[in-house]
């Protein structure tokens, strides 16, 4: 009789620590809205977080290039804007130039709108990034041109550098701008356009004279055209590139919301059930303890008698 009061005894005893334990489980997921707080609890389960964390952490990452990309991008976009009409307006000094009416002081102001505008096209080469870096010298430190008007220098771009926005996706930091700022005859813009302008500032006053200024401005005006072209191919490429951006911005994000489902799903409590297991484990916890005390109150009545 005492061997099975003892082995009840003791039942009852595992009954209390492992009710209570429950118990505290319950509470402990209620409270902190997880399932577990340390990878012993449920390794396979803590395997799958530490690996969709990483996953996270990368998307992030890619979120993080993808808007500096699009910043270097935006404010590439704006240079080109400005580059293009530059040399719109100095294509329509050119073909205003080709009228033999003007007179000296006439081609003089022509001859000066056009030297504005080689300032102006190394102006907007120049422009810098919002990390001080030029922002069409691709990997190269120093500023496109040096010098000033009559003796510019060109500091050829490189290639931009590649960034990653998707996993397995890179896109250029910025416009790849090797070849934009110079004319298909291989001079730098800035340096054609002051050439241009010695050519619109020209009176000769005999026929050949005219007629060898009337062909080197149409020449000049083929120039501007390839320059054009290329503008034209720089604004085509950001907006595919821009293009890119939004369509994986739309998959990053899909790809985050299933991140922080499947994240929810490996590592956060069922509150409705947990909430049922805590009443549970206290109803049994009750019971148990219940038992105990009638166990306690018997051993003392035999202990007495």
């Amino acid at each position: 009789m005492r061997i099975a009061n003892s082995m009840l005894y003791r039942q009852v005893l595992d009954a209390l620590q492992q009710q209570t334990r429950g118990q505290f489980e319950a509470q402990q997921a209620i409270s902190s809205g997880l399932r577990f707080e340390r990878a012993g609890e449920d390794p396979v389960a803590m395997a799958g977080v530490l690996r969709q964390q990483d996953a996270n952490a990368r998307l992030a990452a890619y979120a993080s290039n993808a808007v500096v990309v699009e910043s270097r991008l935006r404010q590439s976009e704006l240079g080109l804007d400005a580059l293009n009409d530059t040399l719109q307006a100095a294509r329509e000094t050119l073909l205003r130039a080709q009228s033999d009416a003007l007179n000296s002081a006439d081609r003089a102001t022509l001859a000066a709108e056009l030297r504005s505008a080689a300032a102006e096209v190394a102006a907007i080469a120049n422009r810098q990034s919002e990390d001080g870096r030029p922002l069409y010298g691709g990997s190269t430190p120093q500023a496109l041109f040096t010098g000033a008007a009559g003796a510019w220098v060109l500091n050829p771009p490189s290639a931009p550098a590649r960034v990653a926005v998707a996993e397995g996706r890179q896109l250029d930091l910025g416009l790849d701008a090797r070849g934009l700022f110079t004319t298909p005859g291989g001079s730098d813009l800035p340096t054609a356009l002051e050439a241009m302008a010695d050519q619109v500032a020209l009176a000769p006053a005999d026929a050949p004279g005219r007629a060898a200024r009337a062909a080197a401005l149409d020449a000049a005006i083929g120039e501007l055209d390839g320059g054009l072209e290329r503008v034209s191919a720089g604004r085509s490429r950001v907006g595919l590139d821009l293009a890119t951006l939004d369509g994986l911005a739309d998959s990053r994000e899909a790809q985050r919301i299933a991140g922080e489902q499947e994240l929810s799903r490996l590592r956060d409590a069922d509150l409705a059930a947990e909430i049922s297991r805590l009443a549970q484990h206290s109803a049994s916890l009750e019971a148990a303890r219940a038992v105990f005390q009638r166990l306690e109150s018997q051993s003392l009545f035999n202990y007495l008698r």
